[in-house]
């Protein structure tokens, strides 16, 4: 099942909407489906619908409130060396593509963006979090064994170092006030939706070219890196996700993850 693509504002904003698995964990098909929605809105065939201009909205489908709750851990734990490798390499170029799409985007984040869903959030141009203090918004690689470190320069150093290293997650409120990470911080999904298209159309199309010029400067030094740490580093995270004590905590994270799954199961059919 592809992403959703749908035009908004009277065909001036393209709305898409995530809906690879119910809680967009990232695998190789979600990854895929990313790859294809990028394809999908940037092929010159497709202009006459798209617009070579026309603004992005990303938005979660998930029925569970969730943004993105990160890596499917499970396909990681069961893959080997090599196959975790390719994967985080095609994790990583996506999250590069998305960077640096010449389109302007926004990330509505409301719901659980953890780990790879907050980097999701990070590439995108701008962030609008709906302030609930039961989301969870965080990077908590450390705690699963998978040291990730993409657009380490959109965050003040300070930033990074609290979020990459302590692995805790934190509210909504927390991430805009305290670190920045988000742009705006709105108190329903309505109001999210309104700021987000308010914010899709601040750029007038005529303005585009310019705004896309700067987005492509600024974003050129992240992208080289990326690329400089891609070789060396991301065999040194590969190396680590697949020693012997990482796969010990992979098969933990497993397990608790089947163990909540039954409470879940059991919980539900005790209100029936």
């Amino acid at each position: 099942m592809g992403w959703k693509i749908e035009l908004i504002e009277n065909s001036s904003i393209i709305l898409v909407k995530m809906n690879s698995n119910p809680g967009n964990f990232l695998n190789l098909h979600s990854l895929q489906d990313f790859g294809a929605m990028m394809d999908e809105v940037c092929d010159p065939k497709n202009e006459h619908k798209y617009g070579k201009y026309k603004p992005i909205i990303l938005v979660s489908d998930s029925k569970q409130k969730i943004f993105s709750a990160g890596m499917d851990l499970q396909s990681v734990s069961a893959s080997d060396e090599k196959s975790t490798s390719a994967l985080f390499t095609l994790f990583s170029n996506t999250m590069c593509r998305w960077l640096a799409i010449p389109r302007k985007t926004i990330a509505i984040i409301d719901g659980h963006a953890i780990a790879g869903g907050f980097f999701i959030g990070l590439g995108s141009d701008v962030r609008v979090g709906l302030n609930n203090d039961q989301i969870k918004i965080g990077v908590n690689e450390i705690h699963c064994v998978l040291g990730y470190v993409s657009f380490k320069h959109k965050l003040s150093p300070t930033s990074n170092w609290k979020l990459l290293l302590q692995g805790q997650f934190h509210t909504p409120k927390e991430m805009f006030e305290k670190f920045q990470y988000l742009d705006y911080l709105c108190n329903t999904r309505e109001e999210c939706m309104k700021r987000a298209i308010e914010e899709a159309l601040s750029v007038k199309v005529n303005c585009m070219e310019a705004y896309l010029s700067v987005k492509n400067y600024l974003s050129r030094e992240i992208l080289d890196h990326a690329n400089q740490i891609e070789s060396d580093v991301m065999k040194e995270f590969s190396r680590v996700r697949c020693c012997e004590m990482s796969k010990q905590r992979l098969q933990e994270i497993g397990a608790e993850m089947n163990s909540n799954k039954k409470s879940e199961k059991k919980l539900s059919k005790s209100k029936l």
